[in-house]
């Protein structure tokens, strides 16, 4: 997923986030609020629960064999949550951010993690 694409969410909770990041940026647009949305991939670090954080990381580090959902050969964004929690910050920092969504992504950031 890049900016440049449109919203299609495949769940519920997709649906719901596509309609609710829609009705904040079009208050942005009206000038009632200032209005920035950051996303991530598969978020993991302390205390989040994921996929990658429960499924795939928790396991290994408890010794038990590593569970992994869906296609191995998908791409996957993994995002570190204090990454994020710094993307976040950055772009609330900055006005020119604002009115757009923004997809946080450490590999295009050149970020050594």
């Amino acid at each position: 997923m890049t900016e440049n694409l449109p919203s299609r969410p495949v769940s519920n909770r997709g649906v719901l986030r596509a309609w609710l990041a829609e009705k904040l940026l079009r208050a942005h647009d009206q000038g009632r609020v200032a209005v920035t949305i950051a996303r991530a991939g598969e978020l993991y670090g302390p205390s989040v629960e994921s996929v990658l954080a429960k499924g795939l990381f928790g396991a290994a580090v408890a010794g038990r064999p590593a569970r992994w959902f869906g296609r191995l050969d998908l791409p996957l964004t993994p995002t570190y949550i204090e990454d994020f929690g710094r993307a976040m910050v950055t772009l609330g920092e900055h006005s020119e951010a604002f009115g757009r969504a923004w997809h946080v992504d450490w590999y295009r950031a050149g970020h050594s993690r």
